[in-house]
């Protein structure tokens, strides 16, 4: 599974994307999978740091397609951001209507990058309150893409408000 930090960069804020490996130019397994460069942003604009609940961040790639030559991947994910404060429901009318690209760290350090310039990732809230008042309050998201590729490694900076994460090298 996931830790609990992924990243959400919106298509609407997005400048340029990195480039999407073909074929023909990889020399290893890895760089078929491996974008090359960085995203980089609008001015004031920058990658959104998401702390979801434990355990709750998922992608699951499923092969779609009539015949062998012909299929590509439905990427679809989830994951759950707690509470129903100011700030959750802000983040939810942001994504209700969004697309972008979701970036989720690995615990060896890799980066998974879900959505592409044109196969943007769409965002899918749903809020609970809970019936007793012990229940919790959270906002589950869901997003889903098509993709020829069931999830590219991403090296490249992550821009975040106020400090940028370097590249992997």
């Amino acid at each position: 599974g996931f830790g609990q930090v992924m990243y959400i960069g919106l298509r609407s804020h997005i400048a340029t994307y990195p480039t999407i490996p073909t074929q023909t130019t990889p020399t290893t397994m890895d760089e078929l999978v491996a974008l090359q460069g960085s995203f980089t942003f609008a001015t004031d604009k920058n990658f959104i740091k998401v702390f979801a609940a434990p355990g709750t961040i998922s992608v699951d790639p499923e092969s779609q397609g009539e015949y062998p030559g012909a299929k590509s991947f439905r990427l679809k994910g989830s994951f759950i951001i707690p509470g129903m404060k100011g700030t959750q429901r802000a983040m939810a009318r942001i994504l209700n209507n969004s697309y972008g690209v979701v970036i989720i760290p690995e615990e060896d350090g890799t980066r998974m990058c879900y959505g592409t310039e044109l196969r943007p990732v769409h965002f899918t809230p749903k809020g609970q309150s809970g019936k007793k008042a012990a229940d919790t309050k959270h906002f589950e998201y869901a997003f889903e893409t098509d993709s020829f590729v069931p999830g590219y490694t991403y090296n490249g900076t992550i821009v975040l408000d106020g400090s940028t994460l370097p590249a992997v090298s």
